[in-house]
């Protein structure tokens, strides 16, 4: 180990796999030598730059190494390079000599190797982009209930009746993605660098620290977006990779997309209509028969049918809290001319119980 030059070369051509035969000869040598292993370790600590740069390599890959360490390994066990024993014996014990030896080598050159390759990708995404497997965590509040969670990132959502959240476990990336189907209020906690975003299947709504409440449940001719404090951004997907602006909405506004005609509305309201069914309150205001018999669906997890042309324009106003379905039914009775009957429930072979029955009709 005289010539410094000489041997940064050669194991530089080792790490390539561009040495000859005699060269990696050579460097088995160096690392079978237990007594010049200390003197290695230094050496090759104190001249890595010196190899890194002799073969201008714009990458370093862990793994590629060592497999090209190990590939050596049975290339030469399957040559029988060490000589003088009997085949079997003279290949078991090379291998386990060798092994060992080639062990230091990736023990003292993964020190050097480490800190480059911290170093560059502190400063270069693209070096060493790890392909990681988010996973996803999925919350579902059952009909005729609210389920409130937490987020990884601190935010709290209120999910209403019959609805599901998406989110990975942990937010990685610029953005902070979840996942809804059918009603959530969302308390998100500010990050500017780092957007919140809930995905529905007719808007991606962009918040960065705000209270909101989207309703967007498939089944339903509306899609609805309520702002209660900050503002939000409704954008919308076009084609693979293009993505439009449609509004942006501040404090105290409500856009609403008829799915029908796919024209959004917007408007100034008192959100606590909008916002309260996650204190356990039901708030109508001049609502139609035909929107609140749905609300009543999934907050009393029934079934319930007009069956008189006309019923859907009736309108009600009420503030409902702990009222069953019945007490509220009777209170309708006496303000319009309409009269409802409920079926028996029956069970179900699983023991479970069938889902009640309404109908209302005109008196």
């Amino acid at each position: 180990m005289n010539n410094q030059k000489r041997n940064i070369e050669i194991l530089g051509r080792f790490i390539n796999n561009r040495c000859s035969q005699k060269e990696l000869k050579l460097v088995i040598s160096w690392f079978r030598d237990s007594g010049s292993e200390k003197e290695l370790r230094q050496w090759v600590k104190e001249n890595w730059e010196d190899v890194y740069k002799s073969e201008k390599r714009t990458t370093i890959n862990f793994g590629s190494m060592l497999d090209k360490i190990h590939h050596k390994l049975n290339i030469l066990a399957h040559d029988h390079l060490i000589t003088g024993k009997p085949e079997e014996t003279q290949r078991g014990e090379f291998i386990r000599r060798l092994y060992t030896g080639f062990s230091k080598i990736a023990a003292i050159l993964l020190i050097p190797l480490f800190l480059v390759s911290l170093w560059y990708f502190a400063h270069d995404n693209r070096i060493f982009r790890e392909e990681v497997k988010t996973i996803y965590s999925e919350v579902y509040s059952t009909y005729g209930s609210k389920t409130k969670l937490e987020l990884p990132d601190g935010s709290t959502v209120w999910l209403n009746d019959g609805s599901r959240l998406k989110f990975p476990q942990k937010f990685s990336g610029k953005k902070r993605m979840v996942y809804l189907t059918g009603e959530a209020y969302f308390d998100i906690v500010k990050k500017p660098e780092k957007s919140f975003v809930v995905k529905t299947n007719d808007f991606d709504i962009i918040a960065t620290g705000t209270t909101f409440d989207v309703m967007a449940y498939p089944e339903d001719n509306r899609f609805e977006t309520i702002v209660e404090t900050g503002k939000v951004i409704l954008e919308k997907s076009v084609g693979k990779n293009r993505v439009i602006e449609i509004k942006e909405l501040a404090k105290n506004q409500r856009a609403v997309l008829d799915k029908k005609t796919g024209k959004l509305h917007t408007s100034i309201v008192d959100t606590d209509k909008y916002t309260s069914w996650r204190e356990g309150k039901l708030i109508l205001r001049d609502d139609f028969l035909n929107d609140v018999i749905r609300k009543f669906e999934r907050w009393y997890n029934v079934d319930i049918e007009l069956l008189d042309q006309g019923l859907g324009d009736l309108t009600y106003s009420a503030t409902i809290f702990d009222e069953t379905l019945f007490q509220v039914l009777d209170y309708f009775k006496i303000i319009t001319p309409i009269e409802y009957t409920c079926s028996k429930r029956e069970k179900m072979p699983d023991g479970t119980l069938t889902k009640q029955r309404i109908e209302i009709t005109m008196r």
